[in-house]
């Protein structure tokens, strides 16, 4: 994510936020709708009753987001997220809803941009329901094909609260899980 507005910081200071005269400067609010398959690794350990799993197991997973963005670059939306993981014959699946703040940069036909959000959980592990706060952070890169329809690869993160300590174990880390992962799918703007 610093790395992400550290770009950004550096292509305003170049004054290049709008690429070559393409009409962006008159160019009103804009919506976008964008869908995403993922693939996303648990970066946490996850307990079940029997026994700890170690980090960096990979599931699927869908991406959704909404976000509306005014011409200065900056605005706001929501996202959900659900992915799917087996961990030795058991299932962890999680979701996420929440509202975000976002950013988008304009370089020609290429857009980048920084996602920040703050929503609600749900993770089921062996029918065993935990809810709670979680957090989501995203960098993303689109190539629009045309004025209203785009590619983007996107790179983030989603980290869980379920409150106090886990459940299982000894060890005394937060109860919840966190994800890393990669998404690409197509960009609709309205």
């Amino acid at each position: 994510m610093t790395i992400a507005l550290a770009a950004v910081t550096a292509a305003v200071r170049a004054d290049i936020i709008n690429g070559p005269d393409d009409g962006q400067s008159q160019r009103k609010t804009e919506h976008t709708v964008a869908v995403g398959g993922s693939v996303s690794w648990i970066t946490s350990k996850v307990y079940n009753s029997y026994h700890s799993y170690d980090r960096w197991i990979a599931g699927p997973g869908v991406d959704i987001e909404y976000n509306f963005v005014s011409k200065n670059g900056f605005g706001a939306g929501a996202a959900f997220f659900y992915n799917s993981t087996h961990i030795a014959g058991t299932s962890v699946q999680t979701w996420y809803a929440g509202p975000l703040v976002a950013y988008r940069l304009r370089m020609g036909s290429w857009q980048m941009g920084a996602d920040l959000g703050l929503g609600y959980s749900n993770c089921d592990l062996e029918g065993h329901d935990e809810k709670g706060m979680a957090m989501k952070s995203d960098v993303n890169v689109e190539y629009r094909i045309s004025s209203h329809f785009g590619i983007m690869a996107q790179m983030g993160g989603i980290t869980t609260f379920f409150g106090g300590t886990n459940d299982y174990g000894k060890d005394e880390e937060l109860n919840g899980i966190s994800y890393w992962g990669l998404s690409l799918g197509i960009c609709v703007h309205l």
